[in-house]
């Protein structure tokens, strides 16, 4: 039990780069598993990683400004505290950043790739390699089944899409996954809510549909045709009774 501020100040800066580490983490993946004992065993189990990883300049610094009393007798110059307190700070959360992004479930956007018939070079095969690598790492270290729902899974992935919806009440509905750019309207994107909210679906833009047979309405080039004046669309998972993805 903490009982002086000294204990409750020690226990919080002990636990700080562990929290800092798991919001950056949470922020870019989501916030699955968000009850307060959840995100305690994360800030103790990260902290103490960090610690470990840190346990030799946290000794020199010991040695050096708390052992002899520098610090509270003011003989450390601000700097090095400023410095010190800003890596403290920034290094988790730049840490839980870089691996939550590189974390992410690879994205699926075929229209993006380009396919080459040349045998790539031995520096460009060991980059392909290293990146491979560390991508598996950070999988690894973060988590490779965050989501736990399917619901989750399906929206976090970088891919692009036409949605076809159909309703508990009956008729069809469609529209666009990912980013729509016009020029009669804003850059809109889709989204979509996470765990532990219920399941909200925004999609940027809503396609024409036949509502009783779900058949796109397209235009001369084979395209999807946007309803009037290209409105997004909202639809609640509660009234949803099947979900059709066709990504491309």
């Amino acid at each position: 039990m903490i009982s002086t501020f000294q204990a409750l100040a020690v226990a919080f800066l002990a636990l700080l780069p562990g929290a800092s580490y798991t919001f950056a983490v949470e922020r870019s993946l989501g916030s699955y598993g968000v009850k307060l004992a959840d995100r305690l065993v994360r800030f103790l189990a990260a902290s103490a990683v960090f610690h470990a990883l840190a346990s030799g300049p946290e000794y020199l610094l010991y040695q050096r400004y708390f052992a002899p009393g520098a610090l509270a007798t003011g003989e450390i110059s601000w700097w090095a505290l400023e410095i010190t307190a800003l890596v403290y700070v920034f290094v988790p959360i730049a840490v839980g950043t870089i691996l939550a992004r590189l974390g992410r479930p690879p994205g699926q956007r075929t229209r993006d790739k380009k396919i080459s018939t040349e045998e790539p070079g031995r520096w460009a095969r060991l980059c392909q390699w290293c990146g491979h690598r560390t991508r598996t790492a950070a999988r690894w270290i973060v988590g490779q089944n965050r989501e736990p729902r399917a619901w989750d899974l399906m929206w976090s992935r970088d891919v692009t899409a036409i949605v076809r919806i159909k309703l508990k009440s009956g008729p069809w509905l469609a529209g666009l996954w990912g980013r729509w750019e016009s020029d009669t309207s804003s850059n809109r994107r889709s989204y979509s809510s996470a765990y532990p909210e219920e399941g909200d679906l925004y999609l940027s833009v809503a396609f024409q549909i036949n509502p009783n047979t779900g058949e796109l309405v397209r235009n001369s080039e084979q395209k999807p045709q946007p309803v009037e004046h290209e409105r997004g669309l909202l639809v609640r998972w509660d009234e949803i009774e099947y979900i059709d993805v066709q990504e491309f």
